[in-house]
């Protein structure tokens, strides 16, 4: 079987360019993957123009003509759908308020071709069971490597609820202090923020991972 995967991010920090990567090697001997990323097709590197531009870029490219799915891991993405391909799309957020966060009313139109995009999938998985259930979409989970989850050992000071998120308005920072503040109040579990610097609290802390494995606070 041969299949076009479309990530931008593949291989990167991000949890959609993880899951794919783990994908491929899971696959590796059973799928011939050829990957469209940043890395084999380029983009504009300026804010607002990264995916616009890595879309246009793969526009003008040609599907493989011996792919037997083109798999997008991105809705931004779908215009890449072709009818004589099977399609297939992974969603991993929730586009439409990523999109509307990220570029305001500008955001209606583009949400609109997209929505108009991923009806040309054959099949819609999602992350999320929740978005799964709402849109009658399949529930795939996303990919962790259990081994690796295993090897943490828990932290000298006990248990803390972890949000793991760039500095982002799309991650939404705010929402979760206040849980995090609810918990502790009720519940008397401290967190931890990872990804974002900001003043600790007494129930939330703040720390950045390092490839180093060092952390900063």
């Amino acid at each position: 079987m041969n299949v076009l995967l479309v990530n931008s991010t593949f291989g990167g920090v991000s949890g959609s360019g993880q899951h794919v990567k783990m994908l491929v090697e899971e696959l590796s001997g059973k799928v011939n993957f050829k990957i469209w990323s940043v890395k084999t097709v380029g983009y504009l590197d300026f804010p607002k123009l990264r995916s616009l531009s890595f879309y246009t870029l793969c526009k003008v490219r040609k599907i493989p003509r011996d792919a037997d799915i083109i798999h997008v891991h991105n809705p931004k993405f779908a215009g890449l759908f072709r009818n004589d391909f099977r399609c297939l799309l992974t969603i991993h957020g929730d586009y439409r308020a990523e999109l509307k966060i990220e570029y305001g009313l500008f955001a209606l139109p583009i949400v609109a071709y997209i929505d108009s995009q991923i009806k040309k999938a054959d099949l819609i998985t999602t992350v999320s069971p929740l978005w799964a259930k709402a849109n009658n979409w399949l529930w795939v989970p996303n990919m962790i490597k259990l081994a690796e989850l295993r090897k943490i050992q828990p932290h000298p000071d006990g248990g803390y609820l972890l949000w793991v998120g760039r500095d982002d308005p799309i991650k939404d920072y705010p929402f979760f202090r206040r849980i995090a503040e609810l918990v502790y109040k009720y519940h008397g579990i401290k967190s931890i923020a990872l990804g974002v610097l900001r003043e600790n609290t007494e129930f939330l802390r703040h720390m950045v991972y390092l490839e180093k494995k060092l952390w900063l606070e």
